[in-house]
């Protein structure tokens, strides 16, 4: 589960952090996820949980994927969920199954999934072949092509992440967009760099 590992580590942060008053009900089926992902022992309320014995690996894995649409289900009634995943194109065939169980109907928690993944591994990526050949036909799906950055942007973009904004940075800032040919990683490397070097009169 490479692609979703993240998630469950920020959904684990989020239930430490949650007030004990707006605790909820635990998924019948949360040991099969902490089983999964076992890092979800670390919040006191699952690990106090009792571990059922495994048996058929199949039949804990359905629980697992069930037991994550019905947390996601309890936090979107409290709040707002996004989901956010970078180069899903490392992702594996598990990281999809359970993505796309995530979202079928019916009944599928009402959160924002929000996947990124490099232009160049579209037609290489066991995950993204797996996904594209199964996902769920209600799911609702848009994809955006990110291209580089026009050179105004990236020159203020730029500028942001040095923190400076005098004529030396704003003649740095234009070099730096020029270089970067507009790549908002290799923008951010060099304005990062540029941005921790000693300006005059500092």
């Amino acid at each position: 589960y490479k692609a979703v590992d993240s998630v469950v580590d920020a959904l684990t942060r989020h239930l430490l952090d949650m007030n004990p008053e707006s605790a909820f009900a635990l998924p019948k089926a949360i040991w099969a996820l902490a089983h999964v992902f076992p890092v979800l022992r670390r919040v006191p309320s699952i690990d106090a949980i009792r571990h059922e014995s495994i048996g058929d690996p199949q039949f804990v894995r359905q629980q697992a994927f069930g037991a994550l649409r019905e947390l996601f289900a309890s936090l979107s009634k409290r709040q707002t969920v996004v989901v956010f995943i970078d180069d899903v194109q490392w992702g594996d065939n598990d990281s999809a199954a359970l993505l796309m169980d995530l979202t079928r109907p019916p009944e599928a928690p009402p959160l924002l999934l929000i996947m990124t993944h490099r232009a160049e591994e579209e037609d290489t990526s066991p995950f993204l072949a797996e996904v594209r050949a199964h996902w769920p036909e209600d799911a609702e799906v848009r994809d955006i092509t990110v291209r580089a950055l026009e050179h105004d942007d990236a020159k203020r973009v730029a500028l942001r992440f040095m923190g400076f904004d005098d004529v030396p940075a704003r003649e740095s800032a234009d070099a730096i967009a020029r270089e970067s040919g507009g790549d908002p990683f290799l923008l951010e490397e060099l304005a990062k760099l540029d941005g921790t070097r000693p300006r005059p009169g500092k």
